[in-house]
């Protein structure tokens, strides 16, 4: 299907008409070119990546369907209105989200328009831990990735495609152009600090039964900060009391148990902030593990001096 496309500044593109049949096909040609992303013991792989099928008319519908893996989904022109089970969210052009795996979803298309959608894989040891940590930052939604250099990035793959014959290393510089979008989108919608185990990683650690207990500890807080979990519940699951769990909290992150719950739930929801600043207070307080939205404003604001409004 060909469609006239118009950027966010009105320019026609180089075609005033697309042939988004042979931009996709480029884009199969060019995933075999697109660098692995590395991360903490596994990679990050594009699998997919089109705009034909995104391209439809007002009306269309995309009832339930899940993905089997991480995907995204980026409005290059139109109005999408994206659904979970218990959320909607209106998505116009330059606006992107990060779907979890498998999480049941549908679409609208409200004007019509063009979606730009791909697929990552991701393969090694930290495989699962990703994929949870994905899902955790949805909180049964979307992670949002709009950005004006994400919308501009594959302006520049639409125009390499369209270059005229001979172009040399085409689909080498599409591939390379793919690899920094999805770099940037999970940059934008993720809070990629959450993966890292803040402990020491040293020789010692694996004899050192103290600092084992205290990586544990670490990684139970990092996968249920968002659960109404406390000190307690921390210290039950690595069988030691709270007491002694803030001694080693101390003595390896120079802090206490509490205080380091405190402040991956609060960095966690100023990056939801961040990605999505109409979120409301009181969904913020409960999908960064808080239980009271006056209690969560009080330590958002003294520990980032602001409001969660942004207001000082």
């Amino acid at each position: 299907m060909n469609r006239t496309f118009v950027s966010k500044k009105g320019q026609l593109l180089k075609e005033h008409r697309v042939n988004w049949r042979v931009v996709d096909e480029f884009l199969l040609e060019s995933l075999e070119h697109v660098p692995a992303l590395p991360l903490d013991g596994m990679e990050i792989n594009l699998e997919m990546a089109h705009f034909q099928p995104g391209i439809v008319p007002q009306g269309h519908k995309a009832g339930d369907h899940i993905h089997s893996t991480v995907h995204f989904q980026f409005v290059m022109e139109g109005l999408f209105r994206f659904e979970t089970q218990r959320k909607s969210f209106l998505l116009k052009t330059g606006g992107g989200i990060v779907i979890p795996a498998k999480q049941i979803h549908c679409w609208t298309c409200e004007r019509a328009g063009v979606l730009f959608g791909a697929s990552i894989g991701i393969t090694g040891q930290s495989a699962t831990i990703f994929t949870d940590h994905v899902k955790r930052q949805g909180a049964d939604s979307f992670l949002f990735c709009s950005n004006p250099e994400l919308f501009n990035r594959l302006l520049r793959i639409i125009e390499i495609t369209l270059k005229p014959v001979p172009f040399h290393w085409r689909r080498e510089m599409i591939g390379c152009e793919l690899m920094l979008w999805v770099a940037q989108a999970l940059h934008t919608a993720l809070d990629l600090r959450l993966m890292k185990t803040p402990t020491p990683c040293t020789k010692q650690a694996q004899s050192d039964p103290s600092r084992r207990l205290c990586e544990e500890a670490v990684n139970f807080v990092m996968s249920n900060f968002n659960r109404p979990i406390n000190i307690h519940a921390t210290a039950g699951h690595v069988g030691v009391t709270p007491r002694h769990l803030n001694r080693l909290f101390l003595r390896y992150l120079h802090k206490t148990a509490h205080g380091f719950l405190l402040r991956t739930r609060l960095e966690y929801a100023d990056k939801m902030l961040k990605s999505s600043p109409a979120l409301k207070i009181k969904a913020l307080t409960f999908a960064s593990g808080f239980q009271s939205p006056s209690h969560f404003t009080q330590c958002f604001k003294r520990y980032f001096g602001r409001l969660p409004t942004g207001k000082t």
